[in-house]
């Protein structure tokens, strides 16, 4: 009677255990949006260094809105309204979203085409020519731009790039030193032109600023003899070797920029880069001492002696400065470039020439190459197996390796029949 009880009891129990079980549900949703509390910095699963992206935050412009975001300043950020088109250079674009809902893909609302400006030009000036590409959408747009771009084959040493945001309103324009400095750009009536460096200073620079007739402007190189001008209204987005400087000059100020680190400046026309504004000068010339004038017969005729005198004179003053240029640019500090205002200037801390290396596209297949030719080939090991003893003797302890003890047996079976005799 009892045992029957307590069977009742246990089927009673399992039948109410069962029941609880099965009113217990769990669902389950797709996530949408992940929340994270922000004062519950122990459990985030996020550093709060990082910077959060969301189109919540990004309110309705009326024309582009360029920023930089991070700490090192190589990310872009590009709001861009309806209708509007906006240049980013090709393998700089990391993602591109819609700033407002919207219920239609992407490929509906952006259309995508690849541009290159003055091919020809950028050739012949500056030795880089460069595809952009033309992104416009039918709502507000939102990209994240890269200062490094992944399309080149060769590219130089990876220094640390920074981008540099210029807003043009119409009244100044810029000239762009470097070829391959800009990244983005937006506007309807912004130009962006290749022009030519001028090689010589100007006679009228050469009046105004007291300058040598043979003064050069030295801003063209040996390989790059251009520069872009960009006039306008609209947005520029550049990109320099390291951090990038401005520097700001009053009217008859001037400053020595090393050539290599001259970024940009602004100008007020094209003129200025040959009207005495920029000129070539070294630090390593010697100061030169004032010329002896003498005071001759004018009534004495010349003889053809003193003419051929004067001739060589010439001649031996143009090779010395040759020389004295050559040996400069080679063994000097390098050139620097006297740049007097009023204007501003951007120099980078960087200058990306220190030396080259193969681009990303090639560098699993080099290591794949050079793993199979051996090249990470470790040495030979032996597989014999090795054993420790240890020899005390008038309390010194000596510890020893030996594959085997063959030596050592016969050493003591010597000594063994040493002593039997």
């Amino acid at each position: 009677m009892i045992g029957e009880k307590q069977m009742v009891r246990k089927h009673a129990f399992a039948n109410a255990l069962l029941h609880r079980q099965l009113k217990r549900s769990i669902s389950i949703h797709q996530a949408s949006n992940i929340v994270i509390d922000k004062r519950q910095h122990d459990i985030s699963p996020v550093s709060s260094n990082i910077s959060e992206l969301s189109s919540d935050s990004y309110q309705l412009p009326s024309e582009a809105v360029f920023e930089t975001i991070g700490h090192n300043q190589s990310t872009l950020s590009l709001t861009v309204p309806p209708s509007v088109p906006v240049h980013v250079k090709r393998g700089s674009l990391m993602a591109l979203f819609t700033a407002t809902e919207t219920k239609a893909s992407m490929k509906d609302i952006v259309q995508s085409k690849l541009e290159v400006q003055e091919p020809l030009k950028r050739l012949a000036y500056g030795g880089h020519t460069f595809l952009y590409q033309r992104l416009i959408s039918t709502v507000p747009l939102t990209l994240l731009v890269s200062a490094y771009d992944s399309t080149s084959i060769v590219r130089r040493s990876k220094t640390s790039k920074t981008f540099c945001n210029l807003s043009l309103d119409g009244s100044v324009d810029w000239a762009l030193f470097k070829p391959d400095s800009v990244q983005a750009y937006s506007g309807n009536s912004l130009t962006i032109t290749s022009q030519k460096l001028p090689r010589s200073v100007s006679r009228a620079g050469v009046r105004k600023f007291g300058l040598l007739k043979n003064s050069t402007p030295g801003l063209a190189g040996s390989f790059s003899s251009g520069y872009k001008h960009v006039s306008g209204r609209g947005y520029v987005s550049l990109v320099g070797e390291g951090s990038i400087f401005k520097l700001n000059l009053d009217e008859d100020e001037e400053i020595l920029v090393r050539k290599d680190n001259l970024f940009a400046a602004s100008i007020t026309q094209t003129q200025d880069l040959e009207d005495g504004y920029f000129v070539s000068q070294t630090l390593d010339r010697h100061l030169q001492a004032e010329v002896e004038v003498k005071v001759s017969d004018t009534q004495q005729e010349e003889s053809v002696f003193s003419k051929v005198k004067e001739f060589i004179s010439k001649g031996w003053s143009y090779l010395h400065h040759r020389q004295q240029s050559l040996f400069d640019t080679i063994i000097g500090n390098g050139s620097y470039i006297n740049v007097r205002g009023p204007r501003i200037l951007l120099i980078q801390a960087n200058t990306g020439e220190d030396r080259f290396v193969l681009g990303s596209r090639s560098s699993v297949s080099s290591v794949e190459k050079y793993i199979k030719k051996g090249g990470f080939s470790q040495p030979s090991r032996s597989t014999e197996d090795y054993l420790s003893y240890a020899t005390v003797k008038d309390g010194r302890v000596e510890f020893r390796n030996t594959p085997n003890f063959d030596e050592t047996v016969a050493k003591i079976e010597s000594k063994g029949q040493d002593k039997a005799v």
